[in-house]
């Protein structure tokens, strides 16, 4: 499916389980750098866990990386790219909860590597939409740990390899 923000189609997989419900929760899980909407999707296994649990899965596709072509997310890496991820994401996630009549107070953001930065941009800078996040293997950017002032606590799942030499847990 596609959602159109500031003037760029952006393109999203959604799925929801048969037995969902109304005010059913809504999990957003983002790629990593380089990655895709579809990859993420049949690498984590989400769909499964979503069937058992009932709850909504959006897997938004990042946009490509001005200097390197390759897709991202915008998560304050400056100069990755100037596109607006933050807010494509919130408004994407509140179309979803609109079209498709899920909560607003159990709105999730989860990603791996660079989608897992995302998560914790969201966190600083969307609190009122995305009520907690979970990354693996991102960390925080330099500006997001320098400037997160979320307006209420998120609670936070990370998950980093002790030998990653890509995104080293420590942050450096």
């Amino acid at each position: 499916q596609s959602f159109t923000h500031d003037g760029i189609s952006r393109n999203y997989i959604y799925y929801e389980p048969s037995n969902i419900t109304q005010g059913a929760p809504l999990v957003v899980v983002m790629h990593g750098y380089s990655g895709s909407a579809n990859g993420i999707k049949n690498y984590c296994g989400m769909n499964t866990i979503a069937d058992i649990n009932g709850f909504a899965v959006c897997y938004p596709q990042g946009t490509n990386n001005s200097l390197t072509g390759a897709s991202h997310w915008n998560a304050n890496l400056k100069p990755m790219s100037s596109v607006e991820d933050s807010s494509f994401l919130t408004e994407l996630a509140k179309h979803l909860q609109d079209e498709y009549d899920l909560s607003t107070e159990n709105t999730f953001a989860c990603g791996m590597s660079n989608g897992g930065f995302m998560s914790y941009t969201l966190a600083c800078e969307q609190s009122e939409t995305f009520k907690a996040i979970a990354s693996i293997t991102g960390t925080m950017s330099g500006y997001d740990w320098q400037n997160c002032n979320p307006n209420h606590k998120i609670p936070v799942l990370q998950i980093s390899g002790t030998n990653d030499r890509t995104v080293p847990m420590d942050g450096s």
